[in-house]
C-alpha cells in the first residue's frame, strides 16, 4: 500500500497550493505518521509558506488599488474643473469670461480622455497641470480653480507614483518567482510521500493506511476535477490513470499558467 503518483506540477496554481496545505494537515494530524517525518515536515511547511507569499504577490500587485483609487480622484477632479470653467463662459464679467475662455481653449487643445490610457493621461495632466500654474496662474485665480488644481496635481502625482511601484515590481517577475516556489514545493512534496511509501514498506501498513486511503481519495479527486483525467475510484491503493497525462490549456480550470516542469 502507498501513495500513488500524481502530477503536481500541471496543477492550476490555486489547486496546487490547496492540495499541499491539505496533504500537510492531514499528516500533522496524524501524530504517529508526524514523529517519523520530523526532519522533512518542517521543510514541506515553509516551502508551503513561502508558495502562499509568491501566490499573493503573483495573484494582484499591492499598488493596483491605490492606482485605482487615485485614478478615479484625478478623473473626478478634472471633469469638475472643465464644469466649472464650462459653467463660468456664461458669466457676465469680462474678467471671468475672458480667464474662462482661455482656460477652456487650453484643455480642448490637449483633447484629454479620462477613459483613456493610465500613462498617457498621467503625462497629459503633467503638461495641462503645469501650463495652469505657470501660463495661465491668473485666469486658475479668478476662476476659483486654485484648490480644484492643488488637488488634481497631488492626485496625478499618487497615480504616477504608484504605477512607478507596480512597474518596479513585475521587474522582480512575481509569476518566476511563484514558479519557483511551486519546483521547491513538489521537490520536499516527492520526499515526503518517497518517505511514507517507504516506512509503510519497511513497517508494514498498518501505522500509514488512513493517511495513505485518504491520500489517494484526495488525488483521485484532484485527477478528475482539476487535472480532467479518468481515473477508478480510489481503493486505498496505489492509483493509476486510465489515461495518459497530457498537456492541458493553461486556460481551461485544470491548466497551469506559469506551467512549471511536469513530472
Amino acid at each position: 500500500m502507498e501513495i500513488s503518483t500524481i502530477s503536481v506540477g500541471r496543477m492550476n496554481n490555486g489547486a496546487h497550493y490547496l492540495y499541499n496545505v491539505d496533504f500537510y494537515s492531514r499528516i500533522d494530524a496524524d501524530t504517529a505518521v508526524k514523529g517519523k517525518l520530523t526532519e522533512v515536515l518542517p521543510a514541506y511547511k515553509q516551502a508551503i509558506d513561502n508558495e502562499d507569499i509568491a501566490l499573493k504577490i503573483s495573484q494582484k500587485s499591492l499598488n493596483s488599488d491605490k492606482i485605482d483609487e487615485y485614478d478615479r480622484q484625478r478623473d473626478t477632479l478634472f471633469m469638475a474643473i472643465k464644469a466649472v470653467v464650462n459653467a463660468q463662459l456664461s458669466v457676465a464679467d469680462p474678467d471671468i469670461h475672458d480667464a474662462a475662455v482661455k482656460v477652456n481653449q487650453l484643455i480642448k487643445d490637449y483633447k484629454l480622455n479620462v477613459r483613456g490610457q493610465l500613462d498617457k493621461e498621467t503625462g497629459l495632466l503633467i503638461n495641462i497641470i503645469y501650463d495652469l500654474e505657470n501660463k495661465y496662474a491668473s485666469e486658475v485665480h479668478k476662476l476659483g480653480l486654485d484648490l480644484f488644481l492643488t488637488q488634481l496635481k497631488e492626485s496625478n502625482l499618487n497615480v504616477r507614483n504608484y504605477t512607478d511601484s507596480r512597474n518596479k515590481e513585475l521587474l522582480d517577475k512575481p509569476d518566476y518567482k511563484l514558479s519557483e516556489a511551486r519546483k521547491a514545493t513538489d521537490a520536499v512534496y516527492q520526499e515526503v510521500v518517497r518517505q511514507i511509501n517507504a516506512h509503510a514498506v519497511l513497517e508494514g501498513d498498518a501505522l500509514y493506511k488512513n493517511l495513505i486511503a485518504l491520500q489517494n481519495q484526495e488525488i483521485v479527486h484532484y485527477k478528475q476535477q482539476v487535472l480532467k483525467q479518468s481515473v477508478p475510484p480510489s481503493t486505498g491503493g496505489p492509483v493509476r490513470p486510465t489515461e495518459p497525462d497530457t498537456p492541458t490549456d493553461p486556460e481551461t480550470p485544470g491548466g497551469g499558467g506559469d506551467r512549471p516542469e511536469i513530472e
